[in-house]
């Protein structure tokens, strides 16, 4: 399904390109917000949404199925902003697409389907299900 982009803060620098280093601050979340996202095809509205999760559908999201859980920050004590290639790969389909969208000095919500996300395997290391629904916070630092 893809990835969709929610601007925060605008940026003023240039947009990565195929291949070149990019550097970000980012928070991850398993979230309600985009448990409706991937809802999003089959409800009109959230009460839409409400009445399919009454009828007994089942959807364990995020991180350990809790839909408002941080799973990972590089503003956490220790940790430091994550550099990568983009456009080549080595990070989920929802990064490479969303964040060659942005730029430099920019603040976005990146709401990634399954697909775009982890998918049908998760990531257990972190505890992100398999075919979980991400958010992610990101703030583009510099592009090399």
């Amino acid at each position: 399904m893809g990835v969709e982009k929610q601007l925060l803060k605008e940026g003023h620098g240039p947009k990565p390109t195929k291949g070149q280093s990019v550097t970000v601050h980012c928070t991850g979340f398993g979230s309600y917000a985009a448990c409706l996202f991937l809802m999003k095809p089959f409800c009109s509205n959230l009460r839409s949404f409400e009445l399919i999760l009454s009828v007994g559908l089942t959807i364990a999201v995020g991180k350990d199925g809790d839909l408002s859980k941080k799973f990972w920050s590089t503003k956490d004590p220790g940790q430091q902003p994550f550099t990568f290639n983009i456009g080549l790969g080595s990070v989920i389909k929802g990064w490479d697409e969303g964040v060659m969208d942005m730029k430099v000095g920019e603040v976005a919500l990146l709401q990634c389907t399954p697909d775009y996300a982890y998918g049908a395997g998760g990531f257990q290391a972190w505890g992100i299900r398999p075919n979980s629904p991400l958010v992610f916070e990101i703030e583009v630092l510099s592009v090399k």
